[in-house]
């Protein structure tokens, strides 16, 4: 059930990534299908206790109080994404995978300031990195 869990995240982290990237903004509804699937799979994880799900919540939580500060320079739904999935995946997943996607981002960043393509306050739709970095990390562990 928890490769399953792993495997349909991944789907789903890759739809809200396309529509993050047409969009720039996911439904809450999606958002909570995430959450769904990410709770249910941290709880049938059986080589997990309940102290991970929730520890690996803590850098989703951290986004979000980001989110607050910086008055939505990072939206709300990364943070709930990043928390679901670190629930599923652990604080050591969460932290792999978040690093990741802003490695990325930041690659992505440098290239569109360089090439002229969006200024420094462009939004830039994290959702797809978030799915790379997923991507990243559980491939590892599966294979």
């Amino acid at each position: 059930m928890y490769i399953l869990a792993l495997v349909l995240t991944g789907f789903m982290l890759l739809a809200a990534g396309i529509v993050d990237f047409v969009k720039k903004e996911i439904s809450i509804g999606f958002i909570m299908a995430i959450a769904a699937v990410c709770v249910t799979g941290a709880l049938s994880n059986r080589s997990a206790t309940l102290m991970d799900a929730v520890s690996g919540m803590i850098i989703g939580i951290l986004t979000l109080a980001i989110s607050k500060l910086t008055r939505e320079q990072i939206g709300r739904g990364d943070g709930i994404v990043i928390m679901a999935v670190g629930a599923l995946i652990g604080i050591r997943g969460c932290f792999i995978m978040v690093c990741y996607a802003m490695m990325l981002m930041a690659f992505v960043s440098v290239g569109l300031i360089l090439f002229k393509k969006a200024g420094r306050y462009a939004k830039i739709p994290f959702l797809p990195a978030l799915f790379a970095g997923y991507v990243i990390y559980v491939g590892d562990i599966i294979f």
